[in-house]
Order: structure tokens, then C-alpha cells, then sequence
């Protein structure tokens, strides 16, 4: 990278916190960490105050002064302009959060190359770390699902070797938090945050990973019918929007759950063996996030022109990296 070149910083935001790093792309194309992966804790009582104070110092700290260019991930439905947070089932509501992180980080001494052009959706972020990510589980795919799971469900596609975000998929697809499973929701059912909820139902306690670990019949069950949930999941997708997946990618803390040494035992002859890999870089969402921002960056696309969505708390609307060819 020469001295004129800016630094690229992925942040990826959380119900509970936020975490980035500086991210390089290499010279075969694929994108990669430049340093440590720093995370914060945020408290929502504080509205999006932690959030946005947060935000900005990781930035300024990531790129050690430097001109930086800054992708950021949020849950929750974006205002029009899609760099504020108008509505979320789970983290901060602030209508001017990237106005606000920008002011920040500007009184801090930051330099940013260019205003940051969007607040993506998580689910995106994932898809775009694996699609381009130098550890990705998508890379050079042509049709495939990711999902993510932790307080709620991330979710993504890749569509014609370009990550797509949700609503974009082409198809009216129906969001977990909304979609019928077994007198809940999908969401409910495959969320690390649902299945806790469950074990504890079922008369549970502790961590359900660990009564798993135990060889608890409860945690058992739970488990083997996430399992089957997810491969429905999967199958639903696949129907609605007429494909096959080449891959199904699992992440964040479902995958981390799932690849424990009792859950891979317990599924091992189970359709969603077949069916998923786990994702293994944890960091994949940051490098998403600085993925977007040198695809901004590239293609000079700004805020303005990109409609927010209605129908989805937890929606977005970007149209994932705009190469003309995967590197």
C-alpha cells in the first residue's frame, strides 16, 4: 500500500457491541486482516451513544491517523438515506448515526477519504467477507446461502457470484423473525439467543452447548431439531427462489455452537452435515464491512439514490460488491 492510499477499517456492529480492524486486498484480489480485531461493548440504555463513540475510536485507532475509508454494519431498518438506524428489534435507533460517527471522529483528528456512503446490513456483511474474504467459505461461488446466527438471524445470498442483500434476492421472501416454524419463528428456533431461551424452557440451565457436552437428552433434542429446522430453512429458500445452493455458509455464534466437539457428533449422519459448512474465519462480518467500503470507494456510489426498506426491521437495501469480475 503506498503512502497515498487510504486505509480501508471494517466495523461491525452488534445488539450488545461493536468490533473492527484495518483490512487490506491483497495483490490475488482477496481481502484480509491488517492488524488485531478490536471490540467494544456497548450498553443500550444509553441510546446510540456507546455505539457511535465507539465507532469513531476504532476507526481513528485502526487507521493510526491515516486517510481512511470506513464500512460499517448495523442491524435494524435504515432511514432513507440508509445511514441512519430508523427502527431495530435488537441494537441502537439513531436517524443520524453516521453523521454522528463522522463528527466524531473528525473531532478526534480522523481523516476520512470520503463520507461513509451507507450503514449495511449484518447479514451482507457476512456474505461479502465469505464471498471475498481470503478465508472465505463462498469464494468464487455462483449461488449460495449465508446465515448467521446470535441474538438473532443473519441473512444473505450470493447471487451470479456477487453477495446480494436479502431483499434483493429477487423473490418475496419472508424474514426468520417473520416466517412460521413449529408454533414460533424461524428466527426463535435457530438464533443462539432462541435455543438458550428453549433450554432454559425445557427446565435447563447454563449454557445449552454445555448440557450438550454433558450428554443431556434435553440439550440432545434441542440441537437435533435446530439441525432439522435449518435444513427446512435452507429447503424454503431454495424453493423460493428457484435454485439449488452450490454452499450454505453457517456463522457467528450458531457456527461456533455447531462446531463443538458433542454437536458434530450428534449430527454427524444429519442432512444439515451435508447440507452446511461452518464458517471458520471470525472475523469475517469486519472484513465484509471494508470489502463494501473499497467497493464504494471504486465504484464512487454515495449515499443518495438508495431507497430504505419498509417491510423488515432488520432489512437493508445495498446491492453488494460491483465487480466486474471476481478477483
Amino acid at each position: 500500500m503506498s503512502a497515498s492510499e487510504p486505509v480501508l477499517v471494517g466495523i461491525d456492529g452488534g445488539a450488545s457491541g461493536l468490533r473492527a480492524a484495518r483490512v487490506v486486498r491483497g495483490a490475488d484480489g482477496w481481502f484480509d486482516l491488517a492488524g488485531p480485531v478490536h471490540a467494544v461493548d456497548c450498553d443500550r440504555t444509553r441510546g446510540a451513544h456507546d455505539w457511535i463513540e465507539a465507532a469513531a475510536d476504532l476507526a481513528l485507532h485502526a487507521s493510526a491517523g491515516a486517510p481512511v475509508a470506513v464500512g460499517i454494519g448495523m442491524p435494524g431498518r435504515k432511514t432513507a438515506d440508509g445511514r441512519g438506524i430508523a427502527f431495530a428489534l435488537h441494537g441502537p435507533v439513531e436517524e443520524r448515526f453516521c453523521d454522528l460517527v463522522e463528527e466524531r471522529l473528525a473531532a478526534r483528528g480522523g481523516r476520512l477519504v470520503r463520507r461513509i456512503a451507507r450503514l449495511h446490513d449484518d447479514g451482507l456483511l457476512g456474505a461479502s467477507g465469505e464471498a471475498f474474504g481470503v478465508r472465505g467459505v463462498l469464494r468464487g461461488l455462483r449461488c449460495a446461502y449465508a446465515i448467521g446466527g446470535g441474538t438473532g438471524l443473519a441473512e444473505a445470498f450470493v447471487i451470479d457470484g456477487r453477495p446480494v442483500v436479502f431483499e434483493d434476492a429477487g423473490a418475496a421472501l419472508v424474514r426468520a423473525y417473520a416466517l412460521p416454524c413449529r408454533g414460533a419463528t424461524f428466527e426463535e428456533r435457530l438464533s443462539v439467543r432462541g435455543l438458550n431461551a428453549a433450554h432454559r424452557d425445557a427446565g435447563g440451565s447454563g449454557a445449552v452447548e454445555d448440557a450438550l457436552a454433558a450428554g443431556e437428552a434435553r440439550a440432545r433434542r434441542l440441537f437435533t431439531a435446530l439441525a432439522d429446522d435449518l435444513v427446512e430453512l435452507v429447503a424454503a429458500r431454495e424453493h423460493a427462489l428457484g435454485c439449488t445452493f452450490e454452499r450454505v455458509a453457517v456463522s457467528q455464534r450458531l457456527a461456533r455452537l455447531l462446531a463443538g466437539p458433542a454437536a458434530r457428533e450428534l449430527l454427524a449422519g444429519h442432512a444439515v452435515a451435508q447440507r452446511c459448512v461452518l464458517a471458520h474465519e471470525p472475523a469475517s462480518n469486519v472484513i465484509g464491512a471494508a470489502a463494501l467500503a473499497a467497493d464504494e470507494l471504486a465504484g464512487h456510489r454515495g449515499p443518495a439514490g438508495d431507497a430504505a426498506r419498509d417491510g423488515s426491521p432488520d432489512g437493508d437495501q445495498p446491492r453488494g460488491p460491483s465487480r466486474s469480475s471476481r478477483p
